[in-house]
């Protein structure tokens, strides 16, 4: 299985251009299995008339979900996954901390040839009490509501984590046995901080997890993608613990 993270910025690029093309010729040379997309804006049409998600999902012939943090009559704005597996549950959950920008995350069930497993995406706050809040939501009540560490889970976004040895950084860390590394995917132009992770639980084989550093990937969105390719193991994988 291979998956992305990527915060795509609205499908802006660091040369301010507005290009949803640019944001698909990447995903499509990815060419991953499930693509968490941050940033993501259904109100910006792309150059078929089509919204963001639409496109991206027509373009790369993928099924699609949308979770809105900010949700308007001309369109929404938040979180997405787009996947080649069949999605049996979509749940949406807000993430949002007194007054500041409102947050959330998806937390999807997807149906592989060997099982199900967990898929939760989102995109965390910029103020590190609002982040350890977001943290304890997501832990307890989405990545393993009923304590079962082997249960097989995707955990992964933008996580806006600054400092690698912060609290919450740490909390994350030591909260999974599986992970991308700290390899820095912000500014792309010149990365300097690893915001973007991807967080594995279960039975988990032959990980390997790469950041793209190409001319492409550095000007189509202000984020790098985080991609991991991995096996879980259908062995000690059950149905029943999904």
């Amino acid at each position: 299985m291979k998956v992305v993270s990527w915060n795509i910025h609205r499908c802006f690029g660091v040369d301010r251009r507005y290009d949803p093309a640019r944001v698909a010729q990447v995903l499509q040379e990815i060419d991953a299995d499930v693509i968490a997309l941050q940033e993501i804006d259904s109100s910006l049409r792309a150059e078929d008339g089509s919204n963001q998600l639409i496109y991206l999902a027509r373009h790369l012939g993928m099924h699609a979900v949308m979770g809105p943090t900010l949700d308007r009559d001309y369109g929404a704005y938040g979180n997405a996954v787009l996947t080649k597996y069949e999605i049996t549950r979509f749940d949406e959950h807000d993430l949002s901390y007194r007054r500041v920008e409102p947050r959330g995350a998806i937390s999807i069930q997807l149906r592989a040839a060997w099982g199900e497993f967990r898929l939760v995406n989102t995109h965390l706050g910029l103020k590190y009490w609002e982040r350890s809040f977001q943290i304890d939501r997501l832990l307890a009540q989405l990545v393993w509501p009923e304590g079962n560490l082997a249960d097989p889970v995707i955990f992964l976004g933008d996580f806006n984590e600054w400092f690698p040895f912060s609290g919450n950084a740490l909390r994350l860390e030591r909260a999974f046995k599986f992970k991308s590394p700290r390899v820095p995917t912000f500014p792309a132009h010149w990365p300097r901080f690893a915001l973007d992770r991807i967080y594995l639980s279960g039975p988990v084989a032959d990980l390997s997890c790469e950041v793209p550093r190409t001319s492409l990937t550095r000007v189509a969105s202000d984020h790098l993608p985080v991609i991991a390719q991995f096996r879980f193991l259908k062995e000690r994988v059950s149905e029943d613990h999904v």
